[in-house]
């Protein structure tokens, strides 16, 4: 069978419209032959090559497409907001609130040198390291200067911890009717007996639920509104089934 040329190929098989976008990518080492990184537009393949268009992850991390289907669901409006991101660490929901036209975010974690170098050296995200989010309260508090403004939407992505902790301190320094985004991950928020059965991963939809419930009545309990609950598109990475729920908060006393 005849070889082609690479770039030809490529518009061939319908991967890219034109020669010059395909002998671009190329330039760019975003195609890969049979496995290979591609060097030459002028490369010869047969029929038989298997011919692959590397696709940059949309966002530093997995968490990205998690606040990305919440988003979607319940509509949300980030342009020109500022937005706190509580439990940052790599900074997906960070990334993902900038793409979506948020004009700042404060990304809040208890480690530190976790943020993606992009998003640390990105003029619209204040870095809060070393720093639990039970802080935030007393922050509010004490009118700091990056809290002493409430925010209009908060997230929060956890680990190791019940959400149950924090949310109380995050829910103070979002402004009025301003949103919340909960990541639910029931493998913190289960019984240690619950997650123990599993190795650390919940499979049983009962406990899913009736970890929603509580999540939802407490999250209703601190004077929100609940838009909705979703199950996350990306699973965690053991597996477990995550959530995200939206709620529309009123101001507490403080």
């Amino acid at each position: 069978m005849k070889r082609v040329r690479l770039d030809q190929a490529l518009v061939a098989k319908k991967l890219f419209d034109n020669v010059a976008a395909a002998q671009l990518a190329i330039d760019e080492r975003k195609i890969t032959v049979n496995g290979s990184i591609a060097v030459s537009h002028g490369y010869m393949v047969a029929p038989g090559d298997e011919l692959l268009v590397i696709v940059a992850p949309k966002y530093v991390s997995r968490g990205g497409l998690k606040l990305e289907a919440a988003i979607r669901e319940f509509a949300i409006d980030l342009s020109e907001k500022r937005v706190l991101d509580v439990g940052a660490s790599t900074g997906g929901f960070t990334d993902c609130a900038l793409q979506h036209g948020a004009r700042q975010v404060v990304a809040l974690d208890i480690g530190k040198n976790l943020l993606h170098e992009k998003l640390a050296r990105d003029p619209r995200v204040v870095v809060i390291e070393n720093t639990n989010g039970r802080e935030i309260k007393r922050l509010v508090k004490k009118g700091d200067k990056i809290f002493g403004p409430r925010f209009d939407v908060a997230t929060v992505d956890l680990s190791f911890i019940s959400a149950r902790e924090v949310l109380p301190a995050v829910k103070s320094a979002i402004k009025d009717d301003g949103i919340l985004v909960l990541l639910v991950k029931p493998q913190f928020e289960a019984t240690k007996a619950e997650s123990d059965r599993g190795g650390g991963v919940i499979v049983d939809s009962v406990v899913h639920s009736r970890v929603n419930d509580e999540m939802t009545e407490f999250v209703r309990q601190m004077g929100c509104e609940i838009m909705g609950v979703i199950e996350s598109p990306i699973h965690g990475h053991d597996g477990n089934r995550e959530f995200l729920l939206v709620a529309k908060c009123a101001r507490v006393a403080s």
